[in-house]
């Protein structure tokens, strides 16, 4: 296994293709500790390719900071990633600063392997989404996608906790997908799980989609082709306003026993939505 730990940035320059064929499943690790008071980001410039065409290669992103004036950031562009049954792991702490973790034009692929996206932020500043995914694609066979994100003292109301849109997809085979969005103390802006122009996701498992806001505002946000081989269920929490708004898209489950279950303790809002069992 290789790791590269660094202070500041990690970056991977336009063109760069790691191709490697190992007996014995590795574990490859990019580490922005982000200590030296520079910025830290672990960035992926335009056309970076890693495959596995061996043993299992799980790839793992993790950056964090710890002061003020300070970012931290995964960008991981357009990506793309074969791991022959590896884990693709992100861990973004983001303690002040800007960003989280963004795939753009991303190609994902694990396999048997898992896929997990984890944003924490405290105190940022972010244009879009603490996790943000667009026209990018993640895509296993029995393994698992997770994607989470955390915003705490957010510097501006203008951010979700996760973002998915223009045309990103997320498809397993066999696998479960979960998609969380939690903000604690924004009360106005986006919505803290948003999922629309033309995101589609399809599970062949089950498909749990949430989002908690701890103060007054908007939680769940569809506007998305959804699809689960299991139950596909989409929870809403907040203290006031729309706990989920679907406006259009579908979702749909295709197996005898699945249900579709849309829980909030709010208001449930369905705008030309398309509900199938």
């Amino acid at each position: 296994s290789v790791t590269l730990t660094a202070d500041s940035d990690i970056t991977v320059n336009t063109g760069t293709t790691i191709n490697i064929s190992p007996s014995n499943a590795v574990t490859l690790t990019f580490e922005s500790k982000g200590t030296t008071g520079s910025p830290s980001e672990t960035l992926f410039n335009p056309n970076v390719e890693i495959v596995s065409t061996g043993a299992p290669l799980s790839l793992v992103v993790t950056m964090r900071t710890g002061s003020s004036a300070r970012t931290a950031q995964a960008v991981l562009g357009n990506l793309k990633l074969t791991t022959n049954g590896g884990d693709f792991t992100v861990r973004g702490i983001v303690t002040y600063g800007s960003n989280g973790i963004e795939l753009d034009g991303a190609a994902i692929n694990t396999g048997a392997g898992n896929i997990s996206l984890t944003g924490d932020a405290n105190g940022a500043t972010v244009s879009t989404g603490i996790v943000h995914l667009t026209n990018s694609s993640l895509t296993t066979t029995s393994g698992d996608v997770t994607i989470s994100g955390l915003v705490r003292n957010l510097n501006n109301n203008g951010a979700a906790a996760v973002l998915i849109e223009n045309g990103a997809s997320i498809q397993t085979s066999s696998g479960n997908v979960s998609i969380s969005g939690h903000i604690r103390d924004s009360s106005t802006g986006d919505y803290v799980t948003k999922i629309f122009d033309g995101a589609t996701i399809q599970s062949g498992g089950t498909l749990s989609i949430s989002g908690v806001r701890e103060v007054s505002g908007r939680s769940v946000y569809l506007n998305a082709a959804l699809e689960s081989a299991g139950a596909l269920t989409v929870t809403g929490t907040t203290t006031n306003f729309t706990g989920i708004l679907i406006d259009g898209g579908a979702l749909t489950t295709t197996a005898s026993a699945g249900d579709v279950l849309l829980t909030a303790n709010k208001r449930i809002a369905l705008d030309s939505a398309n509900v199938s069992i």
